[in-house]
């Protein structure tokens, strides 16, 4: 049977191509992954997705995908187990989250480096990282924001994913799940329209 190292390395060196038409599917577990949060969180979200993909041939992909590796017979034995039990599927899941992660936040961005950020900065810097944070967030849900007048839907949107993101980095990346949710929008939309026009 394979264990959770192997079937990582599989996911990783033999792995699945995935594409925007993957992404919605994969969402919620595309931003545990940009929150680093912990393995136990990342397989709680990730299982559900699993046994949805596994009804679209999941399994079949991964199969062909280790067709030629030498840990074939154990990758076949491990799918055999049904998509709440195979580690590989699990891990191929969570490596397509992976690989989708880097276009869900602007470009250099990274959370846990904000988080490190406030935990390390001076306590008059902390509205810059959180407010840099939280643009980078908010812009790759909605390109526009920033853009024009603030509108009611479009404020209510950047809260609504500003909290998504919050709510799952509560473990990860406590200082900064705390701060995002006191992210005040007129702010937010400010340093978004700042954001674009650099």
């Amino acid at each position: 049977m394979l264990d959770d190292d192997v079937a990582r390395d599989l996911a990783l060196f033999a792995g699945l191509v995935w594409g925007d038409d993957d992404r919605e599917l994969l969402a919620p577990l595309i931003d545990a992954t940009i929150v680093w949060a912990e393995e136990e969180q990342l397989n709680e979200i990730a299982v559900p997705i699993v046994e949805a993909l596994w009804a679209d041939g999941l399994r079949e992909d991964v199969e062909r995908a280790v067709e030629h590796r030498p840990e074939r017979a154990d990758a076949l034995a491990d799918l055999s187990l049904g998509p709440a039990q195979s580690r590989l599927a699990l891990a191929y899941v969570k490596q397509g989250a992976l690989d989708l992660s880097d276009d869900a936040l602007l470009p250099g961005l990274c959370l846990c480096c904000a988080e490190d950020g406030l935990g390390a900065a001076p306590s008059e810097r902390h509205p810059a990282i959180v407010l840099q944070a939280a643009v980078g967030i908010v812009l790759r849900a909605q390109p526009d924001f920033g853009e024009g007048v603030p509108a009611e839907g479009r404020l209510a949107g950047a809260r609504e994913r500003l909290r998504e993101v919050a709510m799952l980095a509560t473990q990860s990346l406590p200082n900064l799940s705390a701060a995002l949710h006191e992210v005040e929008l007129d702010d937010l939309w400010r340093a978004a329209r700042a954001e674009r026009r650099a």
